[in-house]
Parts: C-alpha cells; structure tokens; sequence
C-alpha cells in the first residue's frame, strides 16, 4: 500500500556500516523526490494521541503548551494508527492469496444473517 521507494531510503541490516556512503550517494533530484513525498505523508507514522497526551500533560502541569504541541493539536490527518488499519484493510481485499481462497466459506463464528455476503 505505501510505496517506501518514494520516500524512504531502505537498506539491509549487513549495509548499516555503509550508511553514510549510501545516503551521500544519492543524488539531488532523488532527495528532493524523496523529502516532497515524506512531506506530505510524515504523519502516518506518529501516534497523535500521544502527541494529544503530551500537550495535555504540558497544559496542566505548566500551564503552558509548547508550539509544537500546539501545531499538532491542528493536525487532522491519518496517523499510524490509522494507516496500520488501512492498510490491514487493503490486505484483507486485495492480497492474491487471499483473492484465490474468496470462494471457500469461512466460519466467523457468527450468526450467517449477520454477516454480509459479497457476492
């Protein structure tokens, strides 16, 4: 679901002696590329609620919120949570495998009337 090439540089566990080579070896055109798209998807991978508990506990106890909480408080986009659900989602429909087993019935463990049948 998430396309990592276009905004994360991936490396093996055997290259992390190399990764400063490696990141100094990519060129401009690519990081640019790359830091445009972490851009626009960077808060996929944090926990809002606790950035939500952080400014919370900021407020209370020193009666003062820091302007980072402050500009996450007006964040509304999908946090990790959320992109871990979609993308759990995503799989459920989509995976090859799973579209190969769509015909074998699977006992949920519910009544079958109230289940919806996808025909």
């Amino acid at each position: 679901m998430l396309n990592y090439e276009s905004f994360a540089v991936r490396i093996l566990e055997d290259e992390i002696p190399n990764l400063i080579k490696i990141l100094r070896n990519i060129n401009e055109t690519e990081i640019e590329f790359k830091l445009t798209n972490v851009q626009k998807i960077w808060q996929r991978f944090l926990y809002r609620d606790s950035i939500l508990l952080e400014a919370e506990r900021q407020q209370t106890g020193f009666n003062r919120v820091e302007d980072w909480a402050v500009e996450f408080l007006q964040q509304s986009d999908d946090d990790v949570f959320t992109t871990f659900l979609q993308v759990l989602h995503y799989k459920l429909h989509n995976d090859p495998w799973r579209l190969e087993l769509a015909h074998l019935k699977k006992d949920y463990g519910l009544p079958p009337e109230c289940l919806i049948r996808i025909k």
